[in-house]
C-alpha cells in the first residue's frame, strides 16, 4: 500500500481541477468539495490531536480527550496510530478496550498480503501488557517468550519480559533475557533498570549503587521504578538519607496503569525508614567483608597518627646506612626521662650482698 495515498490522491484532484476548461465559481466550488472531502478521510487524526491537546490542559477534561481518541480510532488510522492509542488505553484507561484495539491491528494486518511485522509484534507485545495489567501474568510472559522464540529483536520485548520474569522471581531466566537483549540492542534506561534490579535481587548492592548512581545521573529516567529500585539498594545498605531522597523523587514521576510500583507502596517505604539515620553496613548477603569504603574513603594523616606522632616518610642519608644493633646510652635514656639521684643506684656489691648486710645491722641494734 502506498503511503499517504489520500495525499496524494488530492494532489491530483487539485491539479485536475485547476487544468479543466470551467469557470472559477465551478472550480472554487470543486476545491471546496476536495476539501471537505480530504478532512473527512482525516478525521480521525484530528480527533486524535484534539484529544491530545485536551489531555495536555492544566485543568483537563479526561472524559472528553478519551472519547475523542475512541472516535479517532473508529474512524480509521494507520496502524501504528491504533498502536500508539492502545497503549495509551493499557497506561490510562481500560484495558478491555485497549485489548479490542490490539486484536484489530493483529488481525488486519495478518490479513495484508505483505504484512508488517514490526506491527504485528508490537501489537503483541501491548498485548503482553494488557494481560499483565489484567493479572494474568503466565499469560503475557508466554506471549513475550514466544515472539523471542521467533527470534523478534525487539527493545520493549526485552525490557517487559525481563520486568515480567524478575517481578515473578524466576531470577536466571531474567539475567538471560538481560544478556541477550545487550548482545543485540543497545541498553536503554529501562533494560539498565533491570540489569540494576537483578543485581538487587542477587545481593550485590555495591555493583548495583553503582549502576543506578550512573543510570539516574546521565539518563535521569522518567519512569518511577529506576528509583524505586535504586531507594531499595540504598535502604539496604544502610544509606537512608540517599533512599529517602530517591524515593521522593519516584513519588514525582508520572504513574500508569502498568506501573510496577503504587504510590500507596512507595509512601509506605518512605515511612518506615523516615525516622532511620544511617549507618555503614559491613557486608553484603552472602559476601565477605565489603572494603569499598575504605577503598574509596581519603585518608589523611589526621585519620591514622596523633598530631605529635607523624610518621617520617622522607628519605635521607640515614635511610643508606647499614641499621644501628650496638647498645649506647640513647637505647636506654631518652631526654623527656626524669633525672635519677646516682647516690641512690645500688652498686654490684650492693646488689649482691645487701641482704646480708641488712640482717647484721639488724642483730647489732638488738
Amino acid at each position: 500500500m502506498v503511503k499517504n495515498a489520500s495525499a496524494i490522491a488530492t494532489l491530483v484532484a487539485v491539479l485536475v481541477v485547476i487544468i479543466l476548461p470551467v469557470a472559477q465559481e465551478i472550480k472554487l466550488i470543486l476545491f471546496l468539495v476536495i476539501f471537505f472531502v480530504f478532512i473527512y478521510v482525516k478525521r480521525g487524526y484530528i480527533y486524535v490531536a484534539i484529544a491530545s491537546r485536551t489531555l495536555n490542559k492544566k485543568d483537563a477534561d479526561e472524559a472528553k480527550a478519551w472519547r475523542m481518541f475512541k472516535r479517532g480510532w473508529e474512524a480509521g488510522l494507520a496502524p501504528n496510530y491504533n498502536l500508539m492509542l492502545a497503549n495509551l488505553w493499557i497506561q490510562r484507561s481500560d484495558i478491555e478496550t485497549a485489548g479490542q484495539m490490539l486484536d484489530s491491528i493483529i488481525e488486519r494486518e495478518s490479513r495484508k498480503k505483505k504484512p508488517n511485522v514490526q506491527v504485528i509484534a508490537g501489537a503483541k507485545i501491548s498485548k503482553s501488557m494488557a494481560h499483565w495489567a489484567m493479572n494474568e501474568r503466565d499469560k503475557a510472559i508466554e506471549i513475550l517468550q514466544t515472539l523471542r522464540a521467533e527470534k523478534t529483536v525487539d527493545k520493549n520485548l526485552y525490557i517487559n519480559l525481563s520486568s515480567f520474569l524478575l517481578e515473578r522471581g524466576d531470577v536466571e531466566e531474567a539475567r538471560a533475557v538481560i544478556e541477550e537483549s545487550a548482545s543485540a540492542l543497545p541498553e536503554s534506561p529501562g533494560m539498565l533498570d533491570n540489569r540494576g534490579w537483578l543485581l538487587l535481587l542477587t545481593g550485590k548492592l555495591e555493583e548495583a549503587r553503582r549502576l543506578y548512581h550512573s543510570l539516574i545521573a546521565d539518563s535521569k529516567p522518567r519512569f518511577p521504578e529506576a528509583y524505586v529500585h535504586a531507594a531499595m539498594v540504598e535502604e539496604q545498605l544502610g544509606a537512608y538519607a540517599k533512599a529517602r531522597e530517591y524515593y521522593h523523587e519516584a513519588l514525582d514521576k508520572t504513574f500508569y496503569r502498568t506501573t510496577g510500583y503504587s504510590k500507596e507502596m512507595i509512601q509506605e517505604r518512605l515511612d518506615a525508614i523516615s525516622l532511620l539515620s544511617d549507618e555503614l553496613k559491613p557486608s553484603e548477603s552472602g559476601q565477605n567483608t565489603n572494603i569499598s569504603y575504605f577503598e574509596s574513603h581519603d585518608y589523611d594523616d589526621e585519620d591514622l597518627f596523633d598530631d605529635d606522632e607523624l610518621p617520617n616518610t622522607e628519605l635521607d642519608d640515614d635511610d643508606d646506612l647499614d641499621p644501628n644493633i650496638e647498645l649506647d646510652d640513647d637505647d636506654y635514656y631518652r631526654d623527656n626521662d626524669p633525672e635519677v639521684d646516682e647516690s641512690e643506684i645500688d652498686t654490684e656489691e650492693d646488689l649482691l650482698y645487701g641482704d646480708d648486710d641488712e640482717e647484721e645491722d639488724a642483730k647489732k641494734e638488738s
